[in-house]
């Protein structure tokens, strides 16, 4: 079985500025590199690192069997202190974490490996690009080795591919590795007397192999063969490497050794035999090597030795540096490991639990009665020590991580187990919130067997983790189970504003509210008041003040282009330009001004977009999902932080009260029923007599009749809870420009719309799934469904070619008994 890793990284968000250029470069359809230039490319990214000062030492440290280096790292804008795997054998040059690539910028917006510095005490390195790394293992790390470690997160690695360049020194036992020009070996010769051993090296797949010897496979039988000289020496070649701890065997060498365990006997670089030293670890061994493979050297091994590799003069070095002390207790557990015996795997964590390998040793336990089908209490003692040979405090983090694993490979009653335990020792976990998630997943879990026991592990939980959107939501299923409607409907709105939990929690709210009676029904307006408080808001410090000398016949517009996905409340995005939207909205009334919003699928596709969205963007040249449009011909800014809110709404309000002041040729009526899902209704509209100079002075026009709600619940990643006036399409069928202004003598154009809400929904799923190329077919999503109650008539008359609106008006609709 084998487990999941979760992330843990914590680093600094990069800027608000550079994510708005990224969504426009996006929008705008990206950057495309020539050919030549591509070529440039290809040559700057392939140049070899750049080392100052003929280079010089890096301290090191060993931390949970990884060799890490703290530097800083510096790009063309910023320099910030990380820490680093140094893996000699790794297969790349330097990784780097995205989160901690992008506010250097490791790239330029068009995509271009920017060059990165990495700052050591001695020296400095130039290397021409990054590359992606494990980021979950980075993560995991820095979770797991935060004490250790330090400030800094575990950030990504260096691997052979930059120090290949060089000569590198391992000095562990002084706790430094030196990097120096290449070819420092080429003339030298240990001192007479000198206990330092020079060997030629080979390079394989950037790797670099000594040449070691060891016997073979019938050493140690008293024959005569053996007692006439002649036992078999077998020469092969062994990797030095620093990505592991433990020194590696070939596991098939091992086994026709006869040797399983690792145990080969001697192994020996021409008079420097490393058995003494260290247990070696029997083991799949992936790399190749025309002399055959022995294995790979470990971190384990150069702790004690000072090893000297000169990759351009083909020679190592190789003195001893600490006297052997051999760890039998490891030995002990490669040879319990390879047996797969638990009787044996108990023994040794019994006698030696508390050693370096005992975290693998329990995990090893769990994972083998669990392919046996061990009993349920053999299991749980499995987990405890599990628990018992982890530090104590992060306990409750492994548990936490356990019980995720465990229930992913449906052991769900194993998983319960294993959050009982790390419970018992929460409270003294580095971590604090690890003992409220414990609570809140073991809650969670526990609802389909016992309400009571779940709700006491959930309110734990709510203590320490109040706005968790889960947590709330489970006690909410509670307290739905006991008949605690109240109760529950409240922490079902706590729910609701959390992104993980507010599709889950609208959906058992639309059940809890079938059940009310009519009056009592929920409305976008009682969520409103509900989650009021919890979410950010933004209200008009005034009423628009009616001038009689300036005010015309015109009722504005504002069209809010946007996505639930940019940025987030901290960093700011959507936020702000909704917030400034808000303001406005409450400022003017529906005779003043009208309101309508799209979502684009930039930066990411979600279910509140639709064609006409697509389309008015196109149609008004908005390029991207940052913008508000008053009377489709002035743009105000549509994103923003929080805090400025207040002036996106003095922006936008000021735009409108400007276009209040210009009369309109044409007038409009509408009425409009719903019934049901069928929306019906009859529009009017009213231009210059035909033959009039207005008449002859007019532009082509067209009418649009836009169902729209007044509010829609979905959480994205923005912060925006409720999407306010969100146009869903036309009432009318045919084009998404609308009905074409054809008027009759008197200069007026009179027709009826019909329009099913459910097939206009339809319409909209069809829509994003063919965005999605089918990735949403046949499933549910939140914010896709048109909810009745909340249906709004907006009527649109705009210039046929531009998209500028000639006038606008907000229906009365009237509602039939029949709405649901």
């Amino acid at each position: 079985m084998r487990f999941s890793k979760l992330g843990y990284l914590m680093l600094r968000n990069y800027s608000l500025k550079f994510w708005v250029q990224t969504c426009l470069l996006v929008v705008a359809g990206g950057l495309l590199v020539p050919l030549p230039l591509s070529a440039q490319l290809s040559e700057t990214v392939a140049r070899p690192p750049v080392i100052s000062n003929d280079g010089g030492s890096i301290p090191v440290k060993v931390v949970d069997g990884r060799l890490i280096v703290g530097c800083d790292i510096s790009g063309p804008k910023l320099r910030v202190p990380v820490n680093l795997w140094l893996d000699f054998d790794g297969a790349y040059g330097l990784q780097l974490h995205n989160r901690a690539a992008m506010p250097l910028p490791a790239e330029t917006q068009a995509g271009k490996p920017n060059p990165l510095t990495l700052h050591f005490t001695d020296f400095s390195l130039e290397v021409a690009r990054r590359e992606l790394g494990p980021e979950e293992d980075f993560e995991e790390f820095t979770k797991y080795h935060s004490t250790e470690i330090g400030e800094n997160a575990l950030t990504g690695a260096i691997g052979a591919h930059v120090l290949k360049h060089f000569d590198v020194i391992f000095d562990l036992p002084q706790n430094k590795i030196t990097l120096a020009p290449a070819g420092q070996l080429a003339d030298y010769q240990p001192a007479e007397g000198d206990s330092e051993l020079i060997t030629p090296i080979t390079l394989q797949n950037d790797l670099v192999w000594l040449p070691v010897s060891l016997p073979g496979p019938d050493a140690g039988k008293a024959d005569q063969e053996q007692e006439e000289g002649k036992e078999k020496i077998l020469t092969r070649a062994f990797a030095i490497g620093s990505s592991r701890y433990d020194t590696c065997l070939e596991r098939r060498l091992c086994n026709s050794l006869r040797r399983p365990a690792g145990n080969v006997g001697p192994l020996r670089c021409e008079s420097v035999d490393f058995a003494p030293y260290v247990a070696f670890r029997p083991t799949e061994v992936v790399q190749v090597h025309p002399d055959g493979v022995a294995g790979v050297m470990g971190i384990n091994l150069l702790e004690k030795f000072r090893i000297h590799i000169d990759r351009r003069s083909l020679l190592a070095t190789v003195r001893v540096a600490r006297s052997p002390q051999f760890p039998a207790e490891e030995l002990k557990w490669f040879q319990a490991m390879v047996s797969e015996d638990r009787d044996l795997v108990i023994a040794w964590l019994d006698a030696h639990g508390d050693t370096r390998l005992g975290r693998e040793a329990a995990e090893f336990l769990l994972t083998l009665m669990l392919d046996e089908g061990a009993e349920p209490d053999e299991l749980a003692t499995a987990i405890q020590w599990i628990n018992d040979t982890m530090k104590a405090d992060l306990r409750a983090t492994r548990l936490f991580d356990l019980m995720e694993e465990l229930v992913n490979e449906g052991e769900v009653d194993l998983g319960i187990a294993a959050g009982e335990i790390g419970v018992k020792s929460a409270r003294k976990d580095r971590y604090p919130e690890a003992n409220y998630k414990l609570h809140g997943r073991l809650g969670e879990l526990l609802l389909p067997q016992d309400n009571r026991e779940a709700w006491r592990h959930l309110l734990s939980a709510a203590f320490g983790l109040p706005e968790d959107g889960m947590i709330n939501l489970n006690l909410a299923r509670v307290y739905e189970a006991d008949g605690k409607t109240k109760r529950a409907f409240s922490r079902y709105i706590q729910a609701l504003v959390k992104e993980e939990s507010s599709e889950l929690a609208m959906e058992s709210l639309v059940r809890m509210d079938k059940e009310l009676p009519t009056e009592d029904r929920m409305t976008i307006e009682s969520i409103d008041r509900m989650i009021s408080g919890r979410v950010r808001n933004f209200s008009a410090p005034d009423q628009f003040i009616v001038d009689s000398s300036t005010r015309t016949n015109r009722t504005s517009l504002v069209e809010f282009f946007t996505n639930a996905y940019i940025g987030t409340e901290q960093r700011g995005g959507a936020i702000g330009g909704a917030l400034g939207n808000q303001g406005v909205l409450s400022h003017f009334n529906d005779r003043e001004c009208v309101f309508l919003s799209y979502h684009l699928p930039v930066p990411r596709i979600e279910p509140l977009v639709t064609p006409l969205g697509q389309y008015m963007a196109a149609w008004l040249g908005v390029r991207g999902p940052v913008v508000q449009v008053v009377d489709g011909v002035g743009n105000a800014p549509g994103a923003g932080k929080h805090r400025d809110a207040e002036e996106i709404y003095k922006i936008t309000r000021a735009a409108v009260a400007n276009r209040l002041t210009q009369a309109s040729a044409v007038d409009l009526e509408v009425q409009a029923e719903l019934d049901g899902t069928q929306l019906t209704g009859n529009v009017r509209v009213v231009g210059p007599t035909i033959g009039s100079p207005q008449d002859l002075a007019m532009k082509p026009l067209v009418v649009q009749v836009v169902v729209a709600e007044r509010g829609v619940v979905f959480h994205g990643s923005s912060g925006v809870v409720i999407h306010r006036m969100l146009a869903r399409g036309l009432a009318t069928r045919g084009s998404l420009s609308g009905v074409a202004f054809l008027p009759d003598d008197q200069g007026a154009l009179n027709f009826s719309f019909s329009r099913d809400l459910t097939e206009l929904e339809e319409e909209n799923r069809a829509f994003i799934e063919q965005l999605e190329d089918g990735e949403t077919k046949g499933g549910t999503r939140m914010g896709l469904r048109i909810e009745p109650k909340s249906v709004e008539v907006i009527v649109l008359v705009r210039d046929a070619k531009t998209g500028e609106v000639v006038q606008s008006r907000q229906g009365d609709l009237v509602r039939q008994e029949s709405v649901k």
